[in-house]
């Protein structure tokens, strides 16, 4: 049967990956933290630093003095203190060991205050370094009410290709996948519809279906391509 829960009962946070994201360090993380503290372009980064403060202060009131620093790091945010030189010379893999153990604190404590979503978009494009962190997040399933929403691309190339193989081996009993087929013609005609653009020559519609071959974001792209040409 199924069961609904109300948004109010539960966190939702998203984070993207993107192709250049490839070659830096954490990015799908990096989003979702910033979409958590609710960053703003306008903010200066001193603002953006009391945000922090604000957030770990709530998070862990006994030891917020020693997690800024790394989350400070992570995002690439300066306090204007001796905070920005705490974390600098560390080595490499103390750094990464630490900041791993601060992350997966920090969503165990916010999925302790309430179930918590975490979506991560386009994990084939994710870095390395974001992959491991999900890798260790999965052992955490246990231990708080936390659902891994992973999406992306089944390209064998990538180390994503070995998400669900993790998984399976990790939390069997928590993993499902599901696998999204191509829409049939008649359902990329109906999305195609949908999107109500008026004066739609046929003969280009037919040629979208044909040619985007049931992937709906095609499909979407395609269009969008034509509306900013001026086609459309």
């Amino acid at each position: 049967s199924e069961i609904r829960i109300p948004k109010s009962e539960f966190r939702w946070l998203e984070g993207r990956c993107v192709s250049i994201g490839e070659s830096i360090g954490y990015w799908v993380f990096t989003e979702i933290l910033r979409n958590y503290l609710e960053f703003s372009k306008e903010e200066s980064e001193k603002e953006i630093g009391e945000k922090i403060v604000d957030k770990m202060k709530a998070l862990f009131p006994e030891k917020w003095e020693d997690i800024c620093p790394y989350i400070g790091n992570f995002l690439s945010v300066k306090f204007g203190n001796e905070w920005d030189d705490k974390v600098r010379y560390l080595h490499p893999e103390q750094l990464k060991y630490q900041t791993y153990m601060i992350l997966k604190d920090l969503f165990l404590n916010l999925a302790n205050q309430k179930p918590l979503l975490l979506i991560l978009e386009d994990l084939h494009w994710a870095d390395n370094l974001s992959l491991d962190l999900l890798s260790l997040f999965m052992d955490e399933l246990t231990h708080a009410p936390l659902m891994l929403l992973c999406i992306y691309r089944p390209e064998k190339e990538h180390k994503s290709w070995r998400i669900g193989t993790i998984a399976s081996g990790k939390c069997l009993d928590r993993y499902s996948e599901i696998t999204l087929r191509e829409l049939n013609t008649q359902e990329s005609r109906r999305l195609v519809e949908s999107l109500q653009i008026e004066n739609f020559p046929e003969k280009v519609k037919e040629s979208i279906l044909r040619k985007t071959a049931g992937n709906p974001f095609f499909v979407e792209e395609v269009i969008r391509s034509l509306i900013q040409s001026g086609f459309v």
